[in-house]
């Protein structure tokens, strides 16, 4: 598993850097370019450790640090603890993973973030379910059918449980064509 992207914005002298990376990379550069503030970048995406006000380079924005990782195979997992590792596997494109680290304008606690694959329409989206699928029984039955017509085809007649209508949608959210989906930020499901 290796760093094939950094994406910095707002960290110090860095207003905002896109970099394609390879395993092995030399940066090069003036003195007061970047390299190191790129390199402390880098090291903070991996700790979270806590910044200074005088850390952001504009401290009315956030800190933004984003890494994808290649070689994301089940092997490299294996570190990762079983239960944790589940929660990652949808979030691994092809063998690809790309992670953000977000520190708050203003100071904070960061989090660790990630890119989900989700339906451009806004009725799929993580918060917009858990909307819709609330309660129990016929008044659920009801909710979903009225904010997902065209589903209402593929109801069982006896599905009522909340579990059942989440497993339909993520049925169909997994059968949508790529043109369908965008990449979003969104929490990371795992420690």
């Amino acid at each position: 598993m290796y760093y094939s992207r950094l994406r910095v914005t707002n960290f110090r002298s860095i207003r905002n850097a896109d970099l394609s990376l390879s395993p092995f990379v030399c940066a090069v550069g003036h003195n007061n370019s970047g390299k190191s503030s790129l390199l402390m970048a880098m090291s903070l995406f991996r700790s979270g450790s806590s910044l200074n006000k005088s850390d952001f380079y504009d401290p009315d924005e956030d800190i933004v640090i984003e890494a994808t990782l290649e070689a994301v195979t089940n092997d490299a997992l294996r570190v990762v603890g079983e239960q944790h590792r589940e929660k990652l596997l949808p979030f691994v494109d092809g063998d690809r993973l790309t992670l953000v680290r977000r520190y708050p304008a203003g100071g904070g606690k960061s989090s660790l973030r990630c890119f989900k694959r989700m339906p451009k329409d806004a009725r799929f989206t993580d918060d917009r379910i858990s909307e819709v699928i609330t309660g129990s029984g016929k008044a659920l039955r009801e909710s979903f059918e009225t904010e997902y017509p065209e589903l209402v085809d593929q109801l069982e007649a006896g599905g009522k449980a909340q579990k059942y209508f989440r497993e339909v949608l993520r049925q169909y959210i997994a059968a949508l064509d790529d043109g369908d989906l965008e990449l979003v930020e969104t929490a990371l499901p795992s420690g």
